[in-house]
C-alpha cells in the first residue's frame, strides 16, 4: 500500500480536456506562425486565373464569327483540243441559307456558354480542393494532440508497470505487451500525421514550412447546426448544378447539329455560275452564259449525316438523364449519411455529458490511496470518447463538403468562398 501511495504521487502528463473542436487551440506553441482559415482559402485565387477565358470570350465577341453568305467560290478553266484560243472559263459560287446562318449564331452562343461554364467548374474544383485540404489540416492538428495525450497516458502506465516489475510485484504480462504494441502504433501514427500535415501545408501554401512552425487558426469552426442549415438551403439548387448545365449544353449543341443537317438537305439552290466559252470567236456577250444548280430533295438526301446527328443527340440526352439520376441517388445517400453522423455525434455527446467522467477524474485524482492505473484508465476512457467525437465530426465535415461539391455549389471567388466557418 505504501508503494502504491508512492506511485500515485507520480506526475501525470496531459493537457486540460475541453470541447472536442477546441482541444488543439488550448495548447500554446512557441515560435509559431498562425494563419487563419480565411487566409488559406483566399490563396486559391493564385490558381484561378481567368486569363484564357477572357481571351476566349474576347475572340468570340470581337472577331468575325458570322457565317458568310457565300459558302464557296470556285474558278475553273479548261481548253478544247489544246487550243488556247478556245479556252473555257467558269466562275461558280454556292451560298449558305438564312437558316444555316441562324443556326451558326446559336452554335457560337452555346460555345460561349460552354467556355464560361468550363471555367466556373475549373475554379470551383480548385476552391473545393482547398476546402477539403484545409478541413483535413484542422483535424490533423486535433488528432495529433489527442495522440500525444494518449501516448503520455500509455507511457505513464508503462512507468508504473515497470516499477511494479522492479519491485517483484505481479503484473499482467499480456497487458504490458499490449501497452508496448499500442505505443508503437501511436508512434507510427504520429509519423504518418506529420507527413500528411507537411504535404497539405505545401499544397495549400506553396511553401515549405516545418510541421511545427505554422498553425491553423479556426476559432469559429463549423458546427453541426450550421452545416445542417447550409445543406438544407442547398437542397433546392440541384437543378442549377453546373455539371448538369454543361451536359445540357452538349444536348443543345447536338440537337442544333441535327437541325443544321436537315436544313442542308432542304437547300434548293446548290450553286450559281458564270461561264465564258471562248470557242467560236463570237462577240464577248455571246460567249457568256449564266447557269445554276438546283437540289432535288429525296428521302435519302443526307440521310446518313442526319441519322448520325440524331443518334449523337440521343446519346447526349441519355448521358444527361443518367447524370441526373446518379447525382440524385448519390446526394440522397450523402444526406442520409450526414444525418446519421449528426445523430451519432449527439448521442455520444449526451453520453459524455451524463457520465461526466472528466469531473470524476478530477475528483478521484485528489483522493489519497486511489490506484494510479485506475486513474490513468479513467483518463484514457475520457480521451477515447473525445477521439470518437472528433472522428465523427471530421467525417461529417468531409461529407458536408462532398455534398456541396456534388451539388457543384462552391463559389467561384476564392476570397468570398468560405464554407468552413460558422456564420450563424
Amino acid at each position: 500500500m505504501k508503494f502504491l501511495k508512492y506511485i500515485s504521487s507520480i506526475y501525470f502528463r496531459g493537457l486540460v480536456l475541453c470541447p472536442a473542436a477546441l482541444i488543439v487551440w488550448s495548447v500554446p506553441v512557441c515560435s509559431q506562425l498562425t494563419i487563419s482559415v480565411e487566409e488559406v482559402l483566399a490563396k486559391s485565387d493564385l490558381y484561378t486565373s481567368d486569363k484564357w477565358v477572357k481571351e476566349g470570350i474576347r475572340f468570340l465577341d470581337e472577331e468575325p464569327q458570322d457565317l458568310p453568305y457565300l459558302e464557296k467560290l470556285e474558278f475553273r478553266s479548261e481548253t478544247d483540243e489544246f487550243d488556247l484560243g478556245r479556252q473555257e472559263y467558269l466562275f461558280r459560287s454556292s451560298f449558305n441559307s438564312s437558316k444555316m446562318r441562324k443556326f451558326h449564331e446559336q452554335e457560337i452562343a452555346i460555345s460561349r456558354q460552354e467556355l464560361l461554364i468550363k471555367h466556373d467548374n475549373y475554379v470551383a474544383s480548385i476552391i473545393s480542393a482547398y476546402h477539403f485540404q484545409t478541413a483535413k489540416w484542422y483535424y490533423i492538428e486535433i488528432e495529433k494532440q489527442q495522440l500525444l495525450e494518449e501516448k503520455n497516458i500509455l507511457e505513464d502506465k508503462k512507468i508504473i508497470l515497470q516499477r511494479l516489475m522492479n519491485n517483484s510485484l505481479d503484473i499482467d504480462l499480456e497487458e504490458f505487451l499490449k501497452l508496448e504494441n499500442d505505443l508503437q502504433e501511436i508512434r507510427s501514427a504520429l509519423l504518418r500525421i506529420d507527413h500528411q500535415k507537411a504535404t497539405i501545408i505545401s499544397q495549400l501554401l506553396g511553401e515549405d514550412f516545418g510541421i511545427d512552425s505554422i498553425q491553423l487558426s479556426a476559432p469559429n469552426w463549423l458546427s453541426f447546426g450550421f452545416m445542417h442549415k447550409t445543406l438544407s438551403d442547398l437542397k433546392g439548387q440541384f437543378a442549377q448544378n453546373r455539371l448538369l448545365f454543361q451536359q445540357q449544353l452538349k444536348v443543345d449543341k447536338a440537337a442544333l447539329k441535327e437541325k443544321q443537317e436537315k436544313a442542308e438537305s432542304q437547300k434548293i439552290i446548290d450553286f450559281v455560275q458564270i461561264k465564258y466559252a471562248g470557242r467560236d470567236n463570237l462577240e464577248f456577250g455571246n460567249e457568256i452564259s449564266l447557269g445554276f444548280g438546283i437540289n432535288i430533295p429525296t428521302r435519302s438526301s443526307r440521310r446518313v449525316k442526319q441519322n448520325e446527328a440524331r443518334l449523337d443527340m440521343i446519346e447526349e440526352q441519355v448521358e444527361l438523364d443518367q447524370l441526373q439520376w446518379e447525382l440524385s441517388q448519390e446526394l440522397k445517400q450523402l444526406y442520409a449519411h450526414f444525418d446519421l453522423l449528426k445523430k451519432e455525434y449527439n448521442v455520444l455527446q449526451e453520453y459524455i455529458d451524463i457520465n461526466e467522467r472528466s469531473k470524476t477524474y478530477e475528483k478521484y485524482k485528489t483522493i489519497e490511496g486511489i490506484e494510479p492505473l485506475s486513474l490513468l484508465s479513467l483518463k484514457e476512457s475520457i480521451l477515447k470518447n473525445q477521439q470518437k467525437l472528433i472522428k465523427i465530426e471530421k467525417e461529417a465535415v468531409l461529407t458536408y463538403l462532398t455534398i456541396i461539391s456534388r451539388l457543384n455549389a462552391f463559389p467561384t471567388n476564392g476570397r468570398e468562398a468560405n464554407l468552413l466557418i460558422d456564420k450563424s
